[in-house]
C-alpha cells in the first residue's frame, strides 16, 4: 500500500481500494483457471491455492503490522 501511495501519489484510502480490487481480480482469475484444469493437476493446484489463501488471511486487515517499519 505504501509503495502504491508513493508511486501514484494517492491517499491511503485510494491505495487500499486499488490493492483490494487487484486482490479480488486475482482470486477470480485463480478460481477460473483452477476449475478448468485436468485431474492430474488438482493436488498441485490445491496446494498452491491453499498457500495463497493462507497468505491472504495472514496479511488482510493489517495483520502483518510487525513488518511495517514505521
Amino acid at each position: 500500500i505504501l509503495c502504491y501511495m508513493n508511486e501514484m501519489n494517492v491517499s491511503e484510502e485510494k491505495a487500499r481500494k486499488k490493492i483490494q480490487d487487484m486482490i479480488n481480480k486475482a482470486w477470480k482469475k485463480i478460481n477460473g483457471h483452477c476449475s478448468t484444469q485436468v485431474a492430474s493437476m488438482k493436488p498441485f493446484l490445491n496446494q498452491a491455492i491453499n498457500a495463497a489463501r493462507m497468505a491472504h488471511t495472514l496479511y488482510q486487515n493489517e495483520d502483518a503490522w510487525f513488518w511495517y517499519p514505521g
